[in-house]
């Protein structure tokens, strides 16, 4: 678009210079052939005086009979003085003023040729700086220095071209700050995971040592240290899988499969994972269901269950004997709300509960603190949030837009 502007632009300058020059060639002819025709009917108006003062009776009709004839001149009446009827002038001011003529033209045709030059070599050396400039710019960028302060182009060509480098400039700057980015959450991903698998692996390897250094244990002991073992194995276990999923959602390889499923079915097979978990602590998971049990969302309802799963299982760890879950259907959104009657969690934890590896003032004492961390992922997946209000009692509102 902007290099058709920019070609319009040129070609109606173009022609008005050409009109203007064209119209001072005309100006210039019209003075020349003016210039002579006055000297030429001044002198045979001498000589047609002259005519009828030596030969007066010679009519005047005659003589405007000659004058307007289309008939051919003879050469060789002036041939005898030197001169050609079609080369020379027989009137010598028209010579002079050819000269002059001609030097004007000359001079308006090379002022004209040096407005023309000079113009092309200030566009070309402006066009050339600005080349040069964008070249200096793209090896900034290839030595990954993405500032960018390139001067705006008045040339179409160009002024995409700088377009495109700045956008080019800006994705791959982007790209940088999230590889960096991805690097360092990387390097904190894997100190986090070196400390929070160290503690299980001492303890297995303390059991299992204390197993093989005591082969006469007595069954009860040897029970115990086969327990912990269990215990410890099994924490690694799940840490290991809980870390795989994050790092699958991390990495965009978890494909979602969308479709319309109701938000009880979800909760309530979600409470089904739990169930073992709520008898155990003795807490009973209440379901308020009413008329609006019956809302739909789209999402994948694997994944979904997954995180109202992990929901659920944080709010059973911290209630004192009841989590309430109930639904909420808006005109902007859809919500499931679980809700358990355990300490508040304080202004400081809400702002870092869904940070992996947490551990917040209340948290267990065999918590990895990631599931809370792979609910808010999934549920984002799937174009919903998560908000955490706690004061008598312990919200976790989950919406779907």
């Amino acid at each position: 678009m902007e290099s058709s502007v920019e070609k319009k632009r040129f070609w109606t300058v173009a022609s008005v210079f050409l009109m203007l020059s064209l119209g001072m060639v005309m100006a210039v002819s019209f003075w020349e052939y003016q210039t002579y025709s006055q000297r030429y009917n001044e002198k045979i108006n001498e000589i047609c005086l002259e005519i009828q003062e030596w030969y007066p009776e010679v009519p005047e009709y005659e003589i405007m009979r000659i004058l307007d004839s289309d008939g051919a001149a003879d050469h060789n009446f002036f041939l005898k003085y030197g001169i050609d009827l079609n080369r020379d002038s027989v009137i010598l001011q028209n010579e002079r003023d050819f000269r002059k003529h001609l030097a004007v033209n000359v001079s308006l045709f090379l002022l004209g040729a040096m407005v023309l030059l000079s113009a092309i070599l200030i566009k070309n050396r402006k066009r050339q700086k600005q080349l040069i400039q964008i070249s200096r710019y793209l090896k900034n960028i290839n030595q990954g220095d993405y500032s960018f302060h390139m001067e705006g182009s008045s040339e179409g060509e160009l002024s995409i071209l700088e377009s495109e480098i700045y956008k080019t400039t800006i994705m791959l700057k982007e790209a940088a700050d999230q590889s960096r980015m991805d690097k360092e959450r990387l390097k904190d991903s894997l100190s986090d995971i070196s400390h929070q698998l160290k503690t299980p692996i001492t303890s297995l390897m303390i059991n299992l040592e204390n197993l093989e250094d005591h082969p006469e244990i007595e069954p009860e002991a040897r029970n115990r240290l086969i327990g912990n073992a269990k215990r410890d194995t099994n924490r690694i276990s799940r840490m290991v899988q809980q870390l795989l999923t994050l790092s699958k959602l991390d990495a965009n390889v978890i494909v979602f499969r969308k479709e319309k499923v109701s938000l009880s079915k979800i909760a309530e097979e979600a409470m089904e994972n739990v169930a073992a978990l709520s008898e155990l602590r003795d807490i009973s998971v209440l379901e308020e269901a009413g008329e609006e049990a019956n809302t739909y969302i789209t999402c994948d309802s694997y994944w979904e269950k997954q995180a109202i799963t992990n929901i659920l299982k944080n709010a059973i760890e911290h209630a004192v004997s009841q989590v309430i879950v109930r639904y909420r259907n808006c005109e902007l959104y859809k919500e499931i709300v679980i809700e358990n009657d355990g300490a508040p969690i304080s202004e400081a934890d809400r702002k870092n509960l869904f940070k992996r590896f947490y551990s917040g003032e209340n948290s267990a004492k065999d918590s990895i603190g990631i599931g809370l961390s792979i609910a808010n992922a999934i549920v984002k997946n799937d174009g919903g949030y998560i908000v955490v209000e706690s004061d008598e009692t312990t919200r976790f509102i989950i919406r779907y837009l």
